[in-house]
């Protein structure tokens, strides 16, 4: 598995073209794009895969079980053909909590949920095959014939894994179904689903950092790095009521940094500080996977317009407007009729 620059060139930008189809899919609604049913909660923080959101180019892609194979080569000292029980034999498995969404989601949108997963660390798979030191960049490729470019750094890091079991604890997990990526998908944290291919075939490393990063660059979301995003559980948007206490429940996630901090602004001054209830900062629970936050208001009659936002612990805030092209990191607001009681 050898790429020459003129073909990477052209591999590459297929795999950003691919990804800008996914992104236009996603925001159209398209018949490929079904939303979670699921809205988290204390009670239930974690997405049953039934519920999950599906996003797809051509249709859930159906591999040959018997004979899949997970190719790895390019700049490598060797070339790997592994089956899902080699990945199992050979390396250590790991399980981990993920929150996935959408480029396309909208706010409040439903693109986005969260299991546990378990797999394998990419960067042993990559260190067992031998990876060249200048190989730079590494083409995933999809048996759909999706195409993502990725820095190898990305593929390095310890929290990267290619996953093939998902569920909703760790004595429960599943192997993935054919929707969700069927035999393994590439799972990065804080990273959007259009640069992580499900019905992975292969991954091939290649030298042409220079490429890619002109590529990145004159492509805004070709990184794929996720926005810091809020939103409401409950209530709907337009929901109505009589006035009296009214628990209000929702979610942040962002890109892998911790979330200490969830506002809420009524329109009457100073914002109200909703408590953090699921994967606080003081938990044990890794910050690749959404906090749930929960605020108890004493609601009075009237029409309301209710916005929350959210907060890195190293300050950074969710901003206001959207941050071309993507919209999921923008504020939401939901309105609420309080009656007289």
């Amino acid at each position: 598995m050898t790429v020459d620059r003129r073909t990477f060139v052209k591999l590459a930008a297929a795999g950003l073209s691919s990804a800008a189809v996914a992104l236009t899919a996603c925001v159209e609604g398209g018949p490929l794009a079904e939303g979670s049913r699921h809205r988290p909660t204390p009670e239930q923080p974690l997405t049953p895969t039934d519920q999950w959101y599906f996003v797809a180019l051509t249709g859930a892609y159906e591999a040959d079980r018997r004979n899949h194979r997970l190719r790895v080569g390019g700049r490598t000292r060797r070339e790997l053909a592994l089956t899902i029980a080699d990945l199992k034999e050979q390396f250590e498995e790991v399980t981990v909590p993920h929150t996935l969404a959408c480029v396309g989601n909208v706010p409040n949108g439903t693109l986005m949920s969260a299991s546990i997963f378990r797999g394998v660390r990419s960067k042993d798979v990559l260190t067992a095959a031998g990876i060249k030191s200048n190989a730079t960049s590494a083409l995933i490729y999809g048996l759909d014939g999706y195409l993502s470019p990725r820095a190898i750094e990305d593929l390095m890091r310890p929290d990267t894994i290619l996953a093939y079991e998902m569920g909703l604890t760790e004595d429960t997990l599943e192997p993935l179904n054919i929707e969700h990526g069927f035999p393994m998908r590439i799972l990065t944290p804080g990273i959007y689903g259009f640069v992580q291919p499900k019905w992975i075939s292969s991954i091939t490393c290649v030298d042409d950092s220079d490429h890619i990063d002109v590529l990145r660059r004159s492509n805004g979301y070709a990184s794929g790095v996720m926005q810091l995003a809020s939103g409401f559980s409950w209530p709907v948007d337009g929901y109505a009521t009589s006035a009296g206490p009214m628990e209000l429940v929702g979610y942040a996630f962002g890109d892998g940094r911790v979330i200490n901090s969830v506002e809420l602004d009524f329109g009457q001054g100073q914002p109200a500080q909703a408590d953090i209830v699921w994967n606080t900062p003081e938990d044990d629970l890794p910050p690749r996977v959404w906090a749930i936050w929960r605020y108890l208001w004493e609601a009075t009659p009237g029409q309301w317009a209710i916005t929350v936002r959210a907060r890195y612990a190293d300050g950074q805030t969710q901003r206001s407007g959207r941050n071309f092209p993507y919209s999921g990191g923008s504020l939401t607001t939901i309105g609420v009729n309080i009656r007289e009681s």
